[in-house]
């Protein structure tokens, strides 16, 4: 059995972390989207935001790649599963 780092959501597609490494992932995805427009914020005060938003999108493909390796298949879910009640067949006497 495989240790995952992020599981998949309860409602909709996409993954949370469920583990120490994938918090770390997170946070440390967080701190680099900081640290991104902290030292491009010249440019983005100018208005002329692309070449931040190319290290955004290369920043948000890394992390969704680093999911989809370390976490459970990604699915459409609608919350938990119910399970069927168990019917009993057989007449009570």
């Amino acid at each position: 059995m495989q240790k995952y780092w992020f599981k998949s959501k309860s409602f909709g597609w996409g993954w949370t972390p469920c583990s120490r490494e994938g918090w770390i992932v997170t946070i440390g995805f967080i701190v680099a989207l900081i640290a991104l427009s902290y030292f491009m914020r010249g440019e983005l005060e100018s208005g002329k935001a692309t070449n931040f938003l190319i290290y955004e999108f290369g920043l948000i493909a890394l992390l969704i790649l680093i999911a989809y390796k370390t976490g459970e298949k990604p699915t459409w879910n609608w919350g938990k599963k119910k399970e069927k009640p168990i019917i009993n067949k057989e007449k009570e006497e």
